[in-house]
């Protein structure tokens, strides 16, 4: 009876920790006065357009506001008061910027901008986040990467998808030697215009890193030519791609958008496989290039497109095939023969074979 009591008294008494309003609809945030004493809030999947201007949050240590499509813009003085925030989640708004304020978020170790289709710029402020671990641009227009990035020393995860045009306008998009300072990356995302010329040189000055291989345990690129494969290398290892390396890796030049020539009942069976890591796409290909058979035999997902010479699936070796779960075979012309009709695969290969 004494416990009862006492989780009742603690409702009573003992103000809340947590304020989780999400899929509420909202289109104001709770009084500010609410969030003074708080260590997480949870506001997202609403209609919220507007934030405080400088919410006072000494403990704060979560703040969730993704899906919030009609908030556009972040008050300057809006991040002053929150020293021990760790997580922060600002994805699929619409904000254009990031104010100043950013930098006294000291203690942030998780930072989400997924989906953030307006973003086109990170403030120089950017670098002071030393104990910044996972950083998430995805899905943003980024026109280019400053040089204050290399200072996020304690980096493990940093994904980012750079503006179509950016090479336009910049002299430099990526500062390579900033970002190979990130010697604690263990995921690495870059998601590129396969049409900007400019990725040719600084594709291959990332891959040229021996040590950052020796971290790296994911990496999506795309690479333009299947040479460049071979700049892979991980020390102490025959092979050059270890079991435990995952990726995703787009092979081949002037990719075309897949979505829109596909039915739809494939599309969505695409996007439940594509989600997938170790995951190959060779694109406007022609033989079957030793490079790409070496990470075919790692692959679970293998989407092939637009290849001019193959005849038979089988042609990249049998045996390079036999840990496929989903393969997408599209516009390969010449194409004869799906499988060598006298080698017998183990069980549970190829679960979903799509031509």
């Amino acid at each position: 009876m004494w416990d009862e009591t006492k989780i009742v008294l603690q409702k009573l008494f003992i103000p809340s920790l947590f304020l989780r309003q999400g899929r509420l609809g909202l289109i104001e945030t709770p009084k500010v006065e609410k969030w003074t004493n708080l260590k997480e809030i949870e506001l997202m999947n609403n209609k919220l357009s507007e934030l405080p201007e400088n919410p006072k949050c000494p403990f704060l240590q979560k703040l969730i506001l993704h899906n919030n499509y009609d908030l556009m813009e972040i008050p300057e003085l809006f991040f002053e008061s929150m020293p021990l925030l760790r997580v922060l989640d600002l994805s699929y708004t619409s904000i254009k910027s990031l104010p100043p304020s950013i930098s006294r978020l000291r203690s942030l170790q998780t930072f989400n901008l997924r989906g953030c289709a307006l973003l086109m710029e990170l403030p120089p402020q950017l670098g002071v986040r030393g104990n910044l671990e996972i950083f998430d641009l995805e899905g943003t227009e980024i026109m280019y990467l400053p040089e204050e990035i290399g200072e996020l020393i304690s980096l493990t995860c940093f994904k980012v998808s750079l503006c179509g045009c950016a090479n336009r306008y910049m002299d430099l998009i990526i500062p390579t030697k900033a970002l190979l300072k990130l010697s604690e990356l263990e995921e690495l995302s870059i998601d590129v215009n396969p049409d900007d010329e400019w990725w040719d040189a600084e594709v291959k000055t990332i891959l040229n890193e021996p040590s950052k291989a020796l971290k790296l345990k994911f990496l999506e690129l795309y690479l333009p030519t299947v040479e460049i494969l071979q700049l892979l290398r991980w020390k102490g290892t025959e092979l050059k791609y270890p079991d435990w390396f995952e990726f995703r890796f787009i092979v081949g030049c002037h990719r075309q958008r897949l979505i829109s020539r596909l039915p739809h009942e494939v599309e969505e069976r695409f996007k439940k496989w594509n989600k997938w890591r170790k995951r190959l796409e060779y694109i406007n290909g022609d033989r079957k290039p030793t490079e790409i058979t070496e990470v075919l035999t790692r692959a679970f997902v293998f989407f092939l497109d637009r290849h001019w010479t193959i005849r038979m699936l089988s042609d990249f070796g049998n045996e390079n095939l036999v840990k496929l779960k989903f393969c997408l075979l599209v516009e390969c012309n010449e194409l004869q023969t799906i499988i060598d009709g006298n080698y017998k695969y183990p069980s549970g290969v190829v679960k979903e074979p799509i031509f």
